[in-house]
């Protein structure tokens, strides 16, 4: 991180760094899960939470219910590491951004920590659609909705692109989540998986209106926008997306091109933050930072 940090300041040096690494992205993340002494506490710190928790429940402050999984491309169990603080200024935001009856779209919803929120959030008048397209990770989503009784959640196991076929998807060999499941993946096991644009998805479903796009797709945000044009000019939604320059680079484009996309959309952007920023008990519009676009900084972006 401390390497990483320095490098990113150079945009020079972090465009050849960003090249020549990210390939190996999933063997590098591995090499380090197996070095790392923070891996045995966070593995201990989980089994002693499993000890005194034997059904597996997280119980969030508002009254959400999360089944921590042991599959290791679960994210879940960074609830426990993290002691719920999981995304928690991004969490936050939307809070005051989401109103009640929006229909919201969480693409890439791994275990529904932003399903539910959004479930709670819109209530029966608004609806949720959930994207999710690994089988694992698809029955881990069902099983926390069905938990919460999210019945305003609509769930579909595919991914989105900027057209339809069929692809491989890269599903990490190792615990944790640090390198979720994607395209392009090296040193991974492969899976078959359809895509669809989301422009055909919202016809074929007859999907109304959209008021907010959350995207966490492990480097295919930009072909999720290329086949979303039509959504994007009828409904104008807010685009709550992550932008990392490793996915990116996997997908043979910069950070700044899904910028740069949106910009000619009419959106502006602003960077919410990343795993590292300062947690904020009440983070909200006045502390989204504008960013420099042939620079961005790794996270979360919030466009309007």
């Amino acid at each position: 991180n401390k390497v990483r940090e320095f490098i990113n300041n150079i945009p020079i040096l972090r465009n050849i760094f960003v090249k020549i690494i990210s390939p190996f992205t999933a063997p590098i993340l591995f090499l380090i899960d197996i070095l790392s002494f923070k891996k045995f506490k966070r593995r201990k710190r989980y089994n002693e939470w499993k000890k005194n928790n034997p059904e597996e429940i997280y119980s969030l402050s508002n009254n959400l219910k999360i089944r921590i999984s042991d599959n290791k491309l679960s994210a879940s169990k960074s609830l426990i590491i993290l002691k719920g603080n999981y995304e928690q200024n991004e969490t936050f935001l939307l809070k005051q951004i989401v109103k009640e009856g929006w229909n919201i779209l969480d693409i890439g919803a791994n275990f529904g920590w932003y399903s539910l929120h959004f479930s709670k959030m819109v209530g029966n008048n608004g609806n949720v659609y959930a994207f999710e397209p690994i089988k694992q990770t698809y029955d881990e989503l069902k099983s926390n909705l069905a938990l919460n009784n999210a019945t305003n959640v609509k769930t579909f196991k595919f991914a989105l692109g900027n057209k339809e076929h069929e692809t491989n998807f890269g599903v990490p060999f190792f615990d944790g989540g640090s390198a979720a499941s994607s395209q392009h993946l090296s040193f991974s096991k492969k899976v078959k998986i359809p895509v669809f644009p989301l422009d055909k998805i919202f016809d074929q479903e007859d999907i109304k209106k959209v008021n907010l796009i959350k995207a966490d797709i492990e480097g295919g945000e930009l072909n999720l926008l290329l086949g979303a044009e039509k959504v994007l000019e009828n409904h104008k939604p807010k685009i709550f997306i992550e932008i990392v320059d490793m996915h990116c680079n996997r997908f043979g484009y910069k950070p700044k091109d899904i910028f740069n996309f949106l910009i000619k959309k009419n959106y502006e952007g602003y960077y919410i933050g990343n795993e590292h920023s300062e947690i904020k008990q009440n983070f909200n519009e006045k502390d989204l930072i504008k960013p420099d676009v042939n620079n961005l900084p790794n996270g979360n972006y919030l466009f309007f």
